[in-house]
Parts: structure tokens; C-alpha cells; sequence
């Protein structure tokens, strides 16, 4: 969730959302008017919307009710039918299960719809500056570990690993029997550390390097499709292979390639 699109949002529906710098920072006693607006989220209602948006339901609950109510984002459903009769606390519930919603109400009865992603056509939202400052932290909060990103990396690290045991230890793995931290050498524990420092902070370093340089001017990137091969049937026929790339060059004059995905074509003869 956004700001700006929160606040996109609260502005189209015109909802009277009322928060102070009390609730805000946590302080402050509870007004008469927010204990009322918690009762009466009790109080039975009944509502009838026919091929409604979702804004419009929610103003007209808080404009009819005198509720806050803060939406998360634009759903993907465009509008509903209702018929309901029950508390305005379950009608809530009601409305946010149709636009794939769920709902909390805190003590001062401001009501939150967050978006719950349960519809397989509704997409986490992408806000690519925050994203983009996300990987910026995450890299100055992981270890700056030097790391190898090839899959085969790994075992060549372990191999080397191995390959330092004395004849003493082998025999002792070949028992069945285990290597404890203190039965090895200091060399040997360094090494260890090494591969599992590699492999728990490197690797993930490496992928949100990857992300920030992916984002790095994202707004000027470009999609375009390159031809990895050509396959050739018995019968003769040809199918083309493409690759779809995400290319992006940064402020430093780096170009970062990324594969979306692939695709054959049937080449005509």
C-alpha cells in the first residue's frame, strides 16, 4: 500500500476520515465521539447497492453512519450488487469479503480495509521508487560478503572444503561418525564459516544488487526480443526460440539484461 494512492483514494471517495494527532502518536484520552463511533458499529443497518463501486459504498456508509474508514488502493472488481441486513460491523465485513478485503477496526472504531490478495487476478502493487529504496537498504543492512552467484559456486566451495580433511577425519566420516566445529583446525573452521557466510548473505546481497540495478532508471527501460536458436523437426519444419529482455541502463552507464521469459515460433517455409 501507498500513500499517494491511499490518499488518491480517500480524495475521490470524499470520505470524512478524522484522525488527530492524539490517535496518531497514541496519546490522549478517548473522545465522546469515537466511543459513540465504536457502538455504533454495532447498530443494525440494512443496505441495498445495486451494481455499486466500491467507493461509493464506502462513502455512503460514512457519510449515513459518521464512520472513518481508510481503503487500501482501487479493487479489481468495478462494482457489486448487496442486499444486507445485520450490524454495520458485519456489513463491513460483508463488503470487504466481495472486493477481496479484509477488515480491522481499532479501539477509536477507524475502520481499515487492506487488500487481502485472495482474487488469482488481483496483483500486490508496485511502487517502483520504494521498491527501488527497499534494495538500497537491504544492501546496506546485509554484510558486504564477497559471493560467486553461479550455481555451481557452491559445490566448488564445499569440494575445497573437503579437500583439506586429514586422513584421521575421513575415517571418522567414513564411520558414520560426525565432525564437530572444535574437531577441526583453525583453517578448516574458517573456511567453513566462509562458505556458510557465502551462502547466507551473499546470495541474497547478489539478488537485491540485481533488483536495485533493475530499477536503477526504470522508467526508461526497455522490453525487447532476442533470438537464442532455431530448432529444426524430422519433418522439416523450423521453430524460432526468443527471449524476452528487460534492459535497463543506470546512472552509471551500466546495462543490466534480465530473461522475462520465452517463447518458439513457427517459422513460415
Amino acid at each position: 500500500m501507498t500513500r499517494s494512492r491511499i490518499a488518491q483514494f480517500v480524495s475521490a471517495c470524499a470520505l470524512p476520515i478524522q484522525i488527530a494527532v492524539g490517535l496518531i502518536c497514541g496519546a490522549g484520552a478517548q473522545s465522546q465521539e469515537t466511543r459513540k463511533g465504536a457502538i455504533g458499529l454495532d447498530q443494525a443497518v440494512e443496505l441495498h447497492y445495486q451494481h455499486t463501486p466500491l467507493p461509493a459504498m464506502v462513502h455512503d456508509l460514512s457519510k449515513r453512519y459518521a464512520i472513518s474508514i481508510l481503503v487500501d488502493g482501487d479493487p479489481v472488481i468495478p462494482a457489486a450488487n448487496l442486499d444486507f441486513s445485520g450490524s454495520l460491523r458485519q456489513a463491513l465485513d460483508r463488503i470487504a469479503d466481495i472486493y477481496d478485503y479484509s477488515v480491522s477496526i481499532d479501539k477509536r472504531a477507524l475502520v481499515t480495509m487492506m487488500k487481502r490478495f485472495k482474487n488469482p487476478d488481483e496483483l500486490p502493487q508496485l511502487n517502483v521508487s520504494e521498491i527501488r529504496q527497499t534494495a538500497i537498504d537491504m544492501l546496506k543492512i546485509l554484510p558486504q560478503v564477497p559471493f560467486d552467484s553461479s550455481p555451481t559456486a557452491f559445490g566448488h566451495d564445499l569440494r575445497g572444503f573437503a579437500q583439506t580433511f586429514s586422513p584421521d577425519q575421513f575415517a571418522v566420516l567414513k564411520a558414520g561418525k560426525r565432525l564437530t566445529f572444535a574437531d577441526l583446525r583453525p583453517e578448516q573452521r574458517e573456511a567453513l564459516v566462509g562458505v556458510i557466510r557465502s551462502r547466507s548473505f551473499g546470495m541474497p546481497a547478489s539478488v537485491w544488487e540485481l533488483l536495485r540495478r533493475q530499477l536503477d532508471h526504470f522508467e526508461d527501460s526497455v522490453l525487447r526480443l532476442e533470438k537464442t536458436g532455431t530448432f529444426k523437426a524430422v519433418d522439416g519444419t523450423m521453430t524460432d526460440s526468443y527471449a524476452v529482455i528487460h534492459e535497463t541502463r543506470g546512472t552509471n552507464g551500466m546495462v543490466t539484461k534480465s530473461s522475462l521469459g520465452s517463447f518458439q515460433r513457427m517459422v513460415k517455409q
